[in-house]
């Protein structure tokens, strides 16, 4: 059992550039695409962080003005914005090959990005639920809120194979 984690440790660490541009590609999707719609039989509406709403039977496209669903697409976007920005300075480290001595800002790097993506969704779950009773009962999960979990879920499994190393 020993061997057989190690061996996908090693591959993890030996991969870790492909993995964090993934969690890099997945982090601006999650920006890109739908977080939610909603069919109700003769409309579909769909729902992105930055509060713009589409009706696509209609063609109209319009923001959500309401205070909350602006701090909330304000305080998603930034966070997502910022983890895009930590996972940048990590992927040019990587990809220029410097990173001696920096094991352990990537690995801090690597954690933020984790919890920001995840602030991001659980945020904005919560704020609609406060804003739409019962939401996620008739609301449908899209990709951009699927794209931050699983991108917070490979950071969280990339920090594992390189916990216990020591700057070198």
């Amino acid at each position: 059992m020993v061997k057989g984690m190690e061996k996908i440790f090693c591959f993890l660490r030996a991969r870790g550039i492909y993995f964090i541009a993934l969690i890099l590609a997945l982090s601006i999707l999650a920006l890109a695409t739908p977080v939610a719609s909603y069919d109700d039989g003769s409309d579909v509406t769909v729902f992105w962080y930055w509060a713009l709403n589409v009706n696509r039977n209609s063609g109209d496209i319009w923001f959500n003005t309401s205070k909350l669903a602006v701090l909330g697409a304000i305080l998603e976007t930034a966070i997502i914005g910022v983890t895009v920005s930590l996972l940048f300075k990590v992927l040019a480290w990587l990809v220029k090959g410097e990173t001696t001595g920096k094991q352990k800002q990537i690995r801090i790097f690597l954690l933020l990005s984790g919890i920001f993506l995840i602030l991001a969704a659980m945020g904005y779950m919560i704020g609609t639920e406060a804003y739409i009773e019962n939401a996620w009962q008739r609301y449908n999960v899209g990709f951009g809120l699927v794209a931050s979990f699983i991108g917070s879920g490979i950071s969280f499994i990339l920090l594992v194979p390189h916990w216990k190393e020591r700057d070198t």
